[in-house]
This record gives structure tokens, C-alpha cells and sequence, in this order.
């Protein structure tokens, strides 16, 4: 979550955040919320860089995580979900190159195309709902 008050995101997360704690599940259990902070010190000025711990991947005994070089952040994050993942073994990995893309680790372990033809149309351009160009939509 930006702690950053003056973060363009600051005002969504936390409305996230109230919602999320406001609800409860379908047994009326409360929802606990984890809060991850971004890293202080970035490795990188571009704009699209993702900076965001959350983009990471669960794997069978292991979680595998982003660190941003930012050594209390990164150990913090490493902390919070290893609370949350108590039988998994957190790693981290730094991703500089991915993130310089805008993506992470959870982005980059999805959906491996199996060499037959889609029952769907994909098409590259920007758009609502991908607004960065050279990212793609799905058509009906």
C-alpha cells in the first residue's frame, strides 16, 4: 500500500482498504489485511516501472517475490508474506528488468499458450481497457 500521502494511488488504496476490512467472508469471518509498502529507493526512474511486492508468484512449498534493492523494504515485504504463507519458503529475486516493462513476477507465470489455435481473438492496441500502447485486448 503507498504510505506516500501525495501518492496518485494513496486515496484508491485506501478506500481498498476500507472496503476490504468492512466485509466479511461467506462463513461471516472477518477479512484480515496484510499491508505491503512500496520500496523507498527504486533501482529505476521509468515510469512504467512496477514496484508493487503483491505481483508475486505462489508455488508449490515456495513464494517467489520481488526485491527492489531497497534492503528494509524488500525484508519487510519478505516478512509480511511469509506471515501470510507460513508453510512456504519466501525468495525473493530482483526483477529489474521485468518491472522496467511495467509487469512482474505474477505477470510473467501466466498462461503459457499450448500451440493450438484460441476459441478467441486477441488483438494489439491500446484501448480503455489496456490503456498503454503495445498491450493488447481480448475481442468476443
Amino acid at each position: 500500500m503507498a504510505d506516500d500521502t501525495e501518492s496518485d494511488e494513496h486515496e484508491a488504496l485506501q478506500e481498498c482498504r476500507r472496503e476490504l476490512t468492512a466485509v466479511k467472508d461467506a462463513r461471516g469471518r472477518q477479512i484480515e489485511v496484510l499491508t505491503l509498502t512500496r520500496p523507498r529507493r527504486l533501482p529505476s526512474r521509468c515510469k512504467d516501472f512496477c514496484s508493487s511486492y503483491v505481483n508475486f508468484y505462489i508455488a508449490n512449498g515456495a513464494i517467489v517475490m520481488p526485491k527492489f534493492g531497497d534492503d528494509k523494504a524488500d525484508e519487510a515485504a519478505r516478512q509480511v508474506v511469509a506471515q501470510a504463507f507460513p508453510n512456504r519458503r519466501v525468495v525473493q529475486l530482483c526483477i529489474d528488468a521485468i518491472a522496467n516493462g511495467g509487469g512482474g513476477i505474477h505477470c510473467i507465470t501466466q498462461h503459457q499458450l499450448s500451440g493450438q489455435k484460441p476459441a478467441w481473438k486477441f488483438q494489439w492496441s491500446a484501448g480503455p481497457l489496456c490503456p498503454s500502447p503495445g498491450r493488447g485486448r481480448f475481442l468476443a
